[in-house]
């Protein structure tokens, strides 16, 4: 596993319509380097991309119980049948 400081090299080819909209931006942006910019901007779709997924963490016992559910439900009880009818007489 590397150090959480060590630097790593990522490349990436561009049109130059791309490389001109980038550096248009980062000038816009007050960032000094396209590089500046680029990692940036990716570090951000990539924090917005992460904190959308959902983790489920679970203690051992917990995930018994989660897992038993799943494999066998319990009977619907009067409440969900009728929110079961009533969706099913929705057209969607």
């Amino acid at each position: 596993m590397s150090e959480r400081n060590e630097k790593a090299r990522f490349d990436a080819r561009l049109t130059q319509q791309q490389k001109q909209l980038f550096e248009q931006a980062a000038a816009a942006s007050g960032f000094k380097t396209l590089t500046d910019f680029v990692l940036q901007a990716a570090q951000e779709k990539a924090v917005a991309v992460m904190s959308q997924q959902q983790h489920l963490v679970l203690t051992a016992e917990a995930q018994k119980r989660f897992i038993d559910a799943l494999e066998n439900p319990p009977e619907p009880n009067e409440y969900l049948k009728a929110a079961w009818k009533e969706y099913q007489s929705k057209k969607f």
